[in-house]
């Protein structure tokens, strides 16, 4: 009846799909770096000073031997329990932060890590404080070879 009004029977279109294989690719290029990056263990520490740590959800743990405990506070940085004080100006920036990375070098020449690596660097920080104060001391120590860092925050109780 259709050839009667003109009408040619038309092949049915083919239903568009997707490529799922390149999908899933990308999908399991993120399962993958996300399961070799992420880690909830806890880590015991108490913080050094006055500071006010934040509060986290997921931790990771990382034995204290093995790592360098470094404190950033308004007036003053800790490496390894000495304390640097922050001179004002840029000049003394530059200066605080070499005798920051002299100290870090020197902290982690005495720490030995099982697998030969560099130590990682545990950073308290106030949580007030600016990153732009925690940037100097990150900058300092990748100047020496230390490159993992890890910002420390108070677990989060439930409250």
């Amino acid at each position: 009846m259709s050839s009667i009004l003109g009408i040619v029977n038309a092949a049915k279109p083919k239903p568009a799909t997707v490529p799922i294989t390149s999908l899933m690719d990308a999908l399991t290029i993120i399962l993958v770096f996300l399961l070799a990056n992420y880690s909830d263990e806890e880590s015991k520490h108490s913080p050094v000073r006055a500071i006010a740590l934040p509060t986290v959800a997921g931790m990771v743990e990382t034995v204290a031997d093995q790592a360098i405990l470094v404190a950033v506070d308004q007036d003053v940085i800790v490496v390894d329990k000495k304390e640097i004080r922050l001179i004002k100006g840029a000049a003394g920036r530059t200066q605080v932060l070499d005798r920051v990375a002299a100290e870090l070098k020197s902290a982690a020449a005495a720490i030995k890590t099982k697998d030969g690596k560099p130590p990682k660097i545990m950073v308290q920080a106030d949580k007030d404080l600016s990153f732009e104060a925690i940037e100097g001391v990150l900058f300092a120590a990748s100047s020496v070879g230390l490159t993992q860092f890890q910002l420390v925050g108070k677990k989060d109780m439930g409250k």
